[in-house]
């Protein structure tokens, strides 16, 4: 007897074991998969590209006029530059996209930003086809756009620019486009504008045609400011001033209540970023934070003449150099801080299958850096500048009144 209930009870355990297993791998494989596009998804994303490929000389001249400008955030006088870039990029955003909201923000001591709202779909072409109210499951979606359009400096001496005579008169090689600016962040953001400017094109010739099924609305936002590359000390009184605009979601004048009711951005994305290769598109979930301070020695009360004074007053640059030498490990370069790495795990890049599947392992390295990804993803500290009031002199003979440091340090993305 106790032996058949011994078998009963391990046939109904090995039972509950397979369906758990079956259950967790259905579950595993759904976690895995990406919904499908529907066949009209598929077929105006088809046409769209077709499209895209037919203007791409346009919008490559898009590029190349934006980059003219001399959007500099790190220098001043170019005042008038930041703001004829940012009225292109707003009559672009009106004109070419159809934004039906665009404004240009400008605020004493800041670089202008450029906010527009668009939407495409089913609420922006009712005039042309009428539709049928929007039901509580068909509530209008919305995503912002973050980009910006400032640059780093290019000059050939001090920031060693070399590519072209002429740092912001784009020029072409074997195809690409090679000016301050193209890659960050002139092209994502001329990137972001032609694309909706085909997506818009596209929907619009459908529903004029009537040859695919309506689709919800979707609003498009975007945010496109001029102050990145020196921190964007200007974003979050914008971000405060004008959330209306850019993180709610109006309803429609004909559109039931409860269908945006609640409703708000679904999904905030950046096209400032790198991707894997250059037929490779990259769709980056998180990237490392960033935090700054500065650093001062102070040392004499003035500067004083190194003739007289040097080795008997303390040289706050050389206590400056020790202090910032102290925050590494002179053998692999590694955070000496004690706690800087608590609770940080160690990524094992190529365990992750999509990362084995697009060729991004542990070992792999940056060509021209000769470094490793996994460094490349992990908190670190930079040293960015000293800063002393000193002479023109290329060598004055004095011990400095202070020295100073500016550290930026990247945080572990999470």
């Amino acid at each position: 007897m106790n032996r058949r209930l011994y078998l009963i009870l391990v046939i109904v355990v090995s039972v509950l074991l397979t369906l758990s297993a079956l259950r967790f791998a259905h579950q595993l494989r759904r976690s895995r998969s990406v919904p499908a596009l529907s066949r009209d998804a598929q077929r105006t994303l088809g046409r769209a590209k077709l499209e895209y490929a037919s203007e791409r000389e346009r919008f490559r001249e898009w590029l190349r006029e934006l980059v003219r400008y001399r959007t500099v955030s790190s220098e001043s006088g170019n005042d008038a530059a930041f703001l004829a870039c940012a009225q292109r990029l707003e009559e672009l955003a009106r004109t070419q996209v159809g934004c039906q909201v665009t404004r240009i923000v400008q605020r004493q001591g800041r670089r202008p930003a450029v906010l527009a709202q668009c939407t495409l779909g089913r609420s922006s072409e009712r005039s042309v086809l009428p539709q049928a109210p929007f039901t509580s499951s068909e509530r209008a979606r919305a995503i912002l756009f973050y980009g910006h359009y400032d640059v780093q400096p290019a000059d050939a001496e001090k920031d060693g620019w070399t590519m072209t005579r002429d740092a912001f008169d784009p020029v072409e090689f074997d195809g690409r486009i090679y000016a301050r600016g193209v890659s960050d962040d002139k092209a994502g953001v001329t990137a972001l504008l032609a694309a909706l400017t085909v997506l818009r094109q596209r929907l619009a010739i459908e529903v004029e045609e009537q040859t695919s099924a309506p689709m919800r609305p979707l609003m498009v936002k975007l945010l496109l400011e001029g102050e990145e590359e020196i921190g964007s000390p200007g974003l979050e009184v914008l971000l405060e001033q004008h959330q209306d605009l850019l993180f709610s979601v109006q309803c429609e004048e004909d559109e039931a209540a409860a269908s945006c009711k609640n409703a708000s951005i679904e999904f905030i994305v950046s096209v400032d970023g790198g991707q894997v290769d250059d037929r490779t598109g990259s769709l980056l979930l998180g990237l490392r934070g960033a935090a700054a301070f500065q650093v001062k020695v102070q040392g004499p009360q003035n500067d004083v003449h190194s003739g007289a004074w040097g080795g008997a007053v303390p040289n706050p640059l050389q206590g400056l150099a020790g202090l910032l030498a102290s925050l590494h490990h002179s053998g692999n370069g590694s955070v000496a801080i004690p706690g800087f790495y608590a609770g940080i795990p160690d990524q094992n890049w190529s365990g992750i299958p999509f990362h084995a599947r697009i060729g991004v392992t542990g070992g792999s390295t940056h060509p021209a850096l000769r470094t490793s990804r996994r460094a490349a993803s992990g908190p670190s500290t930079t040293r960015r500048r000293r800063v002393r009031p000193l002479s023109e002199l290329p060598c004055p003979p004095v011990v400095p009144t202070d020295a100073r440091n500016r550290r930026p340090w990247r945080w572990l993305c999470g």
